[in-house]
């Protein structure tokens, strides 16, 4: 179907959905006989309806083009155009009208024709009294007031489903045209989900994703092995759907300010979140990774105060990277990583093995530039300028990274960070190398 037509289907409804809101009916009669149409005019003047009164078909389906009509009734016979062929082009123009037609003395053949080519919904013999073609009517309205009400609904969710259309269209363009696409299903149905979460109580729910930067940066280094990897990944992002069924109370406050009954009753969400992936079997390794995500190797750890190897890489990865996540707490000042790190160090060979501590710590401090911390900046979207270069890799708040270490920024990526900056992050940050050390090639 071509746009042009979509566009007049559109116009059409949203022209007639505009006729709903009218509470006069429009009736018309059509007959060649003005004595007729004088004696409706006369006897139907008081009952409320807008009513045409016109000799012609022409002049009639002229007016059908450019008005709504409730109610059509037609003579059968008329010089030019009998009322069956009429009826049958009044159908295409306004099939939401009830049709009528009047005659004479109708045979079966005549009435099996007006039936199937002029799709009526009734007949009216002459003479017709008054009080019954008025019943007829009024009965005849009551089925268009009802149709009338049902397009009137249909066109208001119409509307709606295409706002909510537009703003995810607007929502989702930034990400369609800066992440690479996801390499499986598997992918984008957790991503999705997480990111719904995320939504669902964004203080904590954004943390799946920041984690999920330091869980990639993390695995790769260790050069895990594709799956084992993604479920990891997987894991990071989802080791907090259990706390969704928690009180605010329980979620928000700090662990150690909860009494005896609320931490142990915190200490479930690790269950209540490997339970949530239960039904999904190419997620059975991430499950048990966040099953135990919270053990440590000195059996300190819950829910089940495991210990040493019996804690797998996989959950000790997502432990270490969520952990030092929620020690940062979306801030990511050169003192606030170098503390988070500092308190890593005091949890080697009791939370996390010492080698594991030591690698994520290299990681972090490679990614943050900790080394020459000095030369980064980091700047609000709203005062980037054009030809400054970013310091670090930018990730948006899914995981998924926006722009590369390197980039030299132009009006059109500046006005897209704006936008995403305002829409989806704002507390976003771009680590800006200061100009004194850019280089000129």
């Amino acid at each position: 179907m071509s746009i042009d037509k979509h566009k007049r289907q559109d116009s059409q409804f949203k022209m007639e959905a505009g006729v709903m809101s009218t509470k006069v009916p429009h009736v018309l009669f059509l007959d060649d006989e003005p004595s007729l149409l004088e004696a409706l005019r006369r006897n139907l003047r008081k009952s409320g309806w807008e009513m045409h009164f016109l000799q012609s078909p022409a002049e009639a389906l002229s007016l059908l083009e450019q008005q709504y009509v409730d109610l059509i009734i037609s003579d059968m016979y008329m010089p030019g155009m009998d009322g069956v062929t009429f009826l049958s082009k009044a159908a295409e123009k306004r099939p939401d009208s009830v049709r009528l037609i009047l005659t004479g003395n109708p045979d079966l053949d005549s009435t099996i024709d007006a039936i199937n080519r002029g799709k009526i919904h009734g007949f009216l013999t002459k003479p017709v009294e008054i009080q019954h073609l008025q019943d007829v009517l009024e009965s005849g309205l009551k089925v268009t007031q009802a149709k009338r009400r049902q397009s009137q609904m249909l066109y208001t969710l119409a509307q709606s489903n295409k706002a909510l259309k537009a703003e995810l269209e607007q929502t989702l363009n930034f990400v369609s045209q800066t992440q690479e696409a996801l390499r499986d299903t598997y992918s984008s149905t957790v991503e999705v989900f997480a990111k719904l979460l995320e939504g669902f109580r964004s203080q904590l729910l954004q943390r799946p994703f920041r984690a999920g930067i330091y869980c990639r940066l993390l695995i790769d280094h260790m050069q895990f092995e594709p799956e084992l990897a993604r479920q990891t990944y997987f894991a990071t992002l989802l080791h907090d759907i259990g706390k969704v069924g928690m009180s605010r109370h329980l979620v928000n406050t700090p662990f150690r300010q909860l009494n005896k009954a609320e931490q142990a009753e915190y200490e479930k969400y690790p269950i209540a979140s490997s339970a949530a992936l239960l039904d999904t079997p190419e997620l059975e390794q991430a499950a048990s990774f966040i099953l135990a995500h919270r053990e440590h190797i000195d059996g300190s750890g819950y829910p089940h105060h495991l210990s040493g190897g019996a804690i797998s890489e996989g959950a000790l990865i997502t432990g270490i990277t969520t952990y030092f996540d929620e020690l940062l707490d979306g801030d990511e000042s050169p003192r606030a990583i170098k503390a988070a790190l500092q308190q890593l160090e005091l949890l080697k060979n009791k939370h996390f093995p010492y080698e594991l501590v030591d690698t994520f710590k290299e990681v972090i401090e490679d990614y943050y530039h900790l080394g020459d911390r000095e030369y980064l900046s980091l700047v609000d979207p709203e005062e980037l300028q054009a030809g400054m270069v970013v310091g670090r890799g930018l990730y948006g708040s899914n995981g998924m990274r926006l722009l590369s270490q390197g980039t030299r920024l132009t009006d059109r990526l500046i006005a897209k960070l704006r936008e995403y900056h305002t829409r989806v992050n704002p507390t976003m940050r771009v680590a800006i190398v200061q100009q004194s050390q850019v280089r000129v090639n």
